[in-house]
């Protein structure tokens, strides 16, 4: 377990150390900092799933939302 969150966080360094320079060198302010937050966000979830923790899927809050909406069209075909 140890040896799998090492290798997800020497993967992030490393893809932050191929992105950030051009992006920091072209003066792409804004897209460094989106970047930085998707890569932060990636690397916790890869962490979390290293360890094993039940993630709660993301079609469940898709289904949760759209599923009213999807009954009342169904229903207004019948």
């Amino acid at each position: 377990m140890f040896w799998k969150i090492v290798g997800v966080i020497l993967l992030a360094l490393l893809i932050g150390l191929l992105e950030v320079p051009n992006l920091w060198r072209n003066n792409l302010k804004k897209e460094l900092w989106v970047f930085l937050f998707l890569l932060s966000i990636g690397l916790g979830l890869g962490i979390a799933r290293s360890i094993n923790l039940d993630l709660p899927s993301p079609l469940n809050v898709i289904t949760t939302i759209y599923k009213p909406i999807s009954d009342v069209i169904f229903n207004s075909l019948k």
